[in-house]
């Protein structure tokens, strides 16, 4: 089986949730698949490690040429990580059989949210003439796949839901005394709730803020930590307009991966109050982390949590605040979610999504789509 990878935007976005997505899939596919031949499909080479485990391609950006030395690499499949809306449109002119993988619809079901107008409304004109060229989608959601039959109009029998992972070896309640050299390495001296993101206003800051505010008028001494680029930037001078200041919220940047379990274990609430998300990998690695979570009920985020989080409308600031301090106050609900949450991320894990892909590819090849 001689699977090729589209990696452009793997080399573009090498932090970003799709691209971990796909190094996570090669890697296990490599590891669990003998019969699997991976070709890293790209436009100018990369010292990303990934390509010295794999055959690379390096194909012109150019349509219909790129296509062109697609067909010469004898694929039996080419996997795409998006819906292809710009260089690799002429998707029907590759000859193998085609799978990609959706990951994002905020230009579909929020628009208003999106990033850039132009890019989101060439998107939305595109998507639906590339996608029916495809024989199987995998949907990371079924919220994603909602809107790829309501909105795509994609036949639902050619969608697949495959849920994303988490590394459990990375991901787990870490100790006391883990927890407690993190704390001094930012210097977080006191009760904390933690939020990660990179910042957007998808990532809903005004609950975040004003949510925050009437818990701090309840507990003292509690802190907002956030990990994530560009929150520092566009909020630390603009505290006071939440009646906050910088004494109340810790703002820590870009934060290596290797600190965020010790940095989940060590909150007493992980919130995310997003107005959307299509999956949402730190929901889940805090709950692996035992850590309870309170989130908006918007999107994947209620079929990813179970019944092993406290959801609220995204707007309901009072309402995340009750229960913010309820978990503060009392520790019988924070174990009883605790443990709810554990259970709940065994579920999700990067060798189920390698193996229900290999199954997919396996339908794929062999049937007359």
């Amino acid at each position: 089986m001689r699977i090729g990878f589209y990696t452009h935007y793997l080399d573009k976005y090498p932090k970003l949730a799709p691209s971990l997505y796909q190094i996570k899939l090669i890697e296990n596919l490599q590891k669990m698949f003998r019969n699997i031949e991976i070709v890293l499909i790209h436009h100018k080479k990369s010292y990303h490690k990934i390509y010295k485990e794999n055959e690379e391609a390096i194909i012109p950006k150019s349509p219909l040429l790129g296509e062109y030395f697609i067909n010469k690499l004898n694929l039996d499949i080419i996997h795409f990580n998006a819906i292809p809306w710009s260089w690799r449109i002429f998707v029907n002119k590759i000859k193998c059989k085609k799978v990609v993988t959706v990951h994002g619809d905020i230009w579909w079901v929020e628009p208003e949210l999106g990033y850039n107008k132009t890019i989101e409304a060439l998107k939305r004109f595109i998507e639906p003439k590339v996608i029916k060229f495809f024989d199987r989608i995998i949907a990371v959601s079924y919220s994603i796949k909602n809107t790829l039959a309501n909105y795509l109009k994609c036949p639902e029998e050619k969608i697949k839901v495959i849920y994303e992972g988490i590394d459990h070896s990375i991901f787990y309640p870490r100790t006391l005394e883990e927890v407690k050299m993190i704390k001094a390495k930012y210097r977080i001296n006191e009760a904390y709730i933690f939020h990660v993101s990179v910042y957007s206003k998808i990532k809903n800051p005004n609950t975040l803020f004003k949510s925050f505010r009437l818990v701090k008028e309840e507990i003292n001494g509690i802190k907002l930590v956030i990990a994530g680029n560009k929150w520092r930037e566009k909020y630390e001078k603009k505290l006071n307009q939440y009646k906050l200041n910088k004494r109340d919220v810790i703002f820590l940047g870009w934060t290596p991966q290797e600190d965020l379990p010790a940095l989940y274990s060590g909150a007493k609430v992980f919130f995310s109050p997003s107005y959307h998300e299509s999956f949402g990998f730190p929901i889940l690695e805090a709950m692996a982390c035992g850590t309870p979570v309170i989130a908006s009920n918007k999107y994947a985020i209620p079929e990813i949590t179970g019944n092993a989080a406290i959801l609220h409308e995204p707007n309901d600031y009072k309402s995340f605040a009750n229960s913010i301090i309820t978990l503060l106050i009392d520790e019988t609900v924070r174990k009883k979610i605790k443990g709810k949450s554990i259970k709940q991320v065994e579920k999700f894990s990067w060798k189920n999504t390698a193996k229900e892909t290999y199954m997919l590819y396996t339908e794929v090849i062999n049937s007359d789509y």
